[in-house]
Order: C-alpha cells, then structure tokens, then sequence
C-alpha cells in the first residue's frame, strides 16, 4: 500500500549462465537490466558445471537480497541448467556442494519473504536472450542488446502455442 514503506509488488528476473571460465548474470526489475559478468577462480573452474552454474545465481540472488531488492517480491531465476531446477524443487541432491546452494537460496526466501521461481529454459533460449553470451565477454546478442527479457519467455503462452504446430492438442472422449 502506497505511504506504508512498502514496495509495490513487480516481478523480478534474473537470468544466469556459467562456461568453464566465466559467469554472467542479468537482473531485469521491468524499467532496466543490470548485469554482471567475470571469470571463475581457479578453484571454481575445477568444480562441476552444475555447481558453477547453481553457484552464479545463487550468489547474485544472495546479494540482491542483501540489498533489499527482494523484500516481499516475486522473482523468477531463469537457467539453462535442468539439474538446478530440479535439486530446487526437490530439496536435495547427491551433491552436498548444491545441497548448501540450495539451503543458501531458502534462506535469502525466508528471510526476504519473496516467492521464488527456478525456471529452466533451453539452451538455445539462453543464446539468443543474450545470457549466454556473458559468460563469455559478448555483451551484443538480446536483453543486452536492449532487446525486452520476456520475449525471451514466453510465460504467458502454452506449449500447444509456442509449438509453431509441432504440437497439438490432443482430447479423449468418453
């Protein structure tokens, strides 16, 4: 409510993606994009794509809490990394190392009071949004080319939709 010190409430996204050597992220509140992209340590580099992929998110997602960016938001973690999502939704892996990821994420939640979203989106989506690119020093493809994030996610559509007609529906009658 307005006077009350409170935000008003917006969906907020941020994308990631991690390569052997480097991370990129980009944080898209709806009025612009601030992004971030470095190399990994050497002790980083070592670890799974997996981990360097969950541990890029999740410590940007960590810090935008610490700024109070999340407070009582909706956010939407987008990666192109299938197992995160998943040791997500599930609340464990075999991989203590995403096991504490994980825990690290549920805390900034808790403690935030946002609701979080991982979405995992193909490959090929991460290229052409431009995420991809970070992680490799080109900052010229998609939502860094001024492009708007959601074209790149298509939330608001079906799969019978986005399918172009390679799918259809498909009804069984009684």
């Amino acid at each position: 409510p307005k006077g009350k010190g409170k935000l008003p409430f917006v969906a907020l996204y941020l994308f990631g993606d991690a390569s052997g050597e480097g991370l990129g992220s980009a944080f898209w509140d709806g009025q612009g994009v601030s992004y971030e992209a470095g190399t990994w340590s050497s002790e980083i580099k070592e670890r799974s794509s997996n981990y360097r992929e969950a541990r890029n998110l999740a410590t940007r997602f960590q810090r935008l809490g610490k700024e109070g960016l999340l407070q009582g938001r909706e956010i939407f973690l987008i990666t192109d990394n299938p197992v995160f999502e998943c040791t997500f939704y599930k609340g464990h892996s075999t991989s203590e190392l995403l096991n504490e990821i994980v825990f690290e994420i549920r805390e900034v939640e808790k403690d935030t009071g946002c609701i979080l979203h991982i979405i995992h989106i193909a490959g090929t989506r991460m290229k052409s949004c431009g995420i991809d690119g970070l992680s490799r020093g080109d900052f010229l493809e998609g939502i860094m080319r001024g492009e708007d994030p959601l074209k790149f996610l298509p939330l608001n559509e079906d799969a019978i939709s986005r399918s172009e007609g390679r799918v259809s529906e498909w009804v069984e009658s009684w």
